[in-house]
């Protein structure tokens, strides 16, 4: 797949109307709808492109610059993704500190982040610009762990991956081929080339606690940045891992919420954990991710108590309301 080639399914490459059925057109009217009312959700994503260590640092850069997030709102952690299942232990964990054949799983070296659908783009930007030429700033990392690698939900089918590609122009020296991850793939240093995962089937490990807001081999980071490893510990937004060097024991706050079943109706996403205190209990998750979805259900509910009824009920009908002309004038305009 060479850049600028992705299109929408059904839609036409200059992303007119004519070819699309009447199927496709009310989709991408429900899709228009669902955004007026405001119903888009954040996108569970990860970016490798060399050492994950530099990377944290320029994803933590484009939160706050580009998300206009606060410290306490960042979600970009270290880790590893895209190999093949987890060692002998259990664990996915750092290659050369392992003796339980890490090497084998040929996982890559990547980033976890949360992004609001309407932000994609605008990180997709900031990732693209990670590149040198057609490599990684790091060139002196060779190996399968430091490919240049994409995990999105849906992987290669992912809607997402159409804004994504399209972020290339003005952003690189030359065209990058986005290619469909097998898992364990080849490194791809000296190609202009991305590998593209699925995040269901080659899901996120959580990188151990020594390797997060770390310095750079080259680049030295402000004592600021390295402070927020505590910061994220202290909120359970990662976990000791189990492995070599990251074997301590987790606060008995983190255990509750990690052992703590989901709510009702609650997805059930992500991959189970066998860390050094056991098991994710009934959720399935891990600590990180359960953890935001806590706080985003804290927010709605610190949102939805605070504001005036009135005012509330008012902000909700106007959602309502423009959202539903939307859904009802779009089908006449796409002809349907």
């Amino acid at each position: 797949l060479k850049p600028r080639s992705l299109v929408l399914p059904g839609i036409s490459a200059n992303f007119g109307f004519v070819a699309m059925g009447a199927a496709s057109r009310l989709r991408w009217a429900a899709l228009v709808a669902t955004a007026a009312l405001g119903l888009a959700e954040d996108v569970e994503v990860y970016f490798g492109v060399g050492c994950f260590w530099h990377v944290q640092h320029e994803l933590v850069k484009a939160e706050r610059e580009v998300l206009n997030r606060s410290d306490s709102e960042l979600t970009a952690i270290v880790g590893y993704a895209g190999g093949i299942g987890k060692n002998s232990q259990g664990l996915v964990c750092y290659p050369p500190r392992s003796p339980w054949g890490d090497y084998q799983l040929k996982h890559a070296e990547v980033v976890h982040m949360s992004i609001p659908e309407d932000k994609v783009k605008a990180v997709a930007e900031r990732y693209w610009s990670l590149f040198v030429g057609k490599n990684r700033v790091d060139v002196q990392d060779v190996g399968p762990e430091y490919r240049a690698v994409i995990g999105l939900p849906g992987g290669y089918s992912s809607r997402h991956l159409v804004q994504i590609n399209a972020e290339q122009a003005g952003n690189v020296d030359q065209e990058f081929e986005l290619r469909e991850g097998q898992g364990g793939d080849p490194d791809t240093l000296g190609e202009a080339l991305v590998w593209v995962m699925d995040t269901a089937k080659f899901p996120f490990y959580q990188g151990e606690i020594y390797h997060q807001f770390h310095d750079d081999m080259v680049e030295k980071y402000t004592a600021e940045y390295h402070a927020l490893k505590d910061a994220f510990v202290e909120k359970c937004l990662i976990l000791p891992t189990g492995c070599n060097g990251d074997q301590g024991e987790a606060s008995a706050e983190c255990k509750d919420m990690l052992n703590k079943p989901p709510d009702a109706g609650e997805s059930n996403t992500g991959s189970s954990s066998s860390g050094p205190f056991g098991s994710a209990g009934g959720s399935g998750q891990f600590a990180w991710q359960q953890q935001q979805q806590q706080q985003q259900q804290q927010q709605a509910q610190a949102t939805t108590t605070t504001k005036p009824a009135a005012v509330e009920s008012s902000s909700a009908t106007g959602r309502l309301v423009h959202g539903l002309c939307l859904a009802s004038v779009l089908p006449a305009l796409l002809g349907l």
